[in-house]
């Protein structure tokens, strides 16, 4: 059986890894990766996909409520 937690953190993860390939930013991630390489990845593609840095202001939203 799967935790809430854990299920935030793959939705999380899916959601990001799907951005990541539509702004070009590359990092590994799986659903087991440490919080710490999360946020720092997470920190990385919300500097790309953020409305004042040309990103989609759908994108930014859907990423701010995954995590």
């Amino acid at each position: 059986m799967v935790s809430a937690i854990d299920a935030a953190k793959r939705v999380l993860v899916t959601l990001m890894r799907t951005l990541a390939g539509v702004y070009g930013v590359t990092f590994s991630l799986t659903r087991v990766s440490a919080d710490t390489d999360i946020r720092s990845a997470y920190r990385k593609l919300s500097r790309k996909t953020h409305p004042d840095h040309g990103g989609k202001v759908e994108h930014q939203t859907a990423l701010d409520n995954a995590r």
